[in-house]
Order: C-alpha cells, then sequence, then structure tokens
C-alpha cells in the first residue's frame, strides 16, 4: 500500500513530509474508519522490530511477529483483568516495546 496521509496528534510542522503525502489532524479521522486488510498478512509476519539495550556492545534487533504482540497482550489482559470499562495510561514512549501494553491493552 502506498502511504497518502499521516495523522498527527500535535502539529507544529516541523517534520517534511514527501509529496503526495499529507498532514491531517485528528478531526479528519471518521468514528469507526478502519485500515484497509493487508493481503497476504499472517501471524508470523513482522510486527515491529525491537532494538535491544546494546549493553553488550551493539544494539541488535529482534524481529517480534503479530503472535508475538498479541500473546503479550492478551496476557497482560488476562493478567491486569482489563475491560472495556478501563482506561490506560500511556507512560511508555512509542519507540519502547512497553508501549504495546499501553496502546493495545
Amino acid at each position: 500500500p502506498t502511504l497518502r496521509a499521516i495523522v498527527v496528534v500535535d502539529d507544529e510542522g516541523g517534520v517534511l513530509l514527501p509529496a503526495p503525502v499529507r498532514r491531517l489532524g485528528w478531526g479528519a479521522m471518521t468514528p469507526g474508519e478502519a485500515a484497509p486488510a493487508i493481503a497476504g498478512c499472517t501471524d508470523a509476519d513482522p510486527a515491529y522490530i525491537l532494538y535491544t539495550s546494546g549493553s553488550t556492545g551493539t544494539p541488535k534487533g529482534v524481529v517480534i511477529s503479530h503472535r508475538n504482540a498479541l500473546q503479550f497482550v492478551d496476557w497482560a489482559v488476562d493478567t491486569f483483568d482489563i475491560g472495556p470499562d478501563d482506561r490506560m495510561s500511556n507512560h511508555a514512549p512509542f519507540h519502547f516495546d512497553l508501549s504495546v501494553f499501553d496502546i493495545y491493552s
């Protein structure tokens, strides 16, 4: 799929986007709008790459599959009894793997 737009929470306009990508605010989103399914994507495909701290020398990338991420979120929901009426506070930055807990559980 081709990137057509980027949605930002706080648009300070500091990042230049290549044409034809547009910058949109949250108000441009339609409630309930879903992203199109990616054809051929399986639970074994990579979801993201987690980079180690590099405490042994050089940071290393560890591929986390969709299945791995979902297993972690399912564990968190079951362990902490998280339900639809609960609200999660995002305490981890998006580039840190623990943000998966904050966002998806």
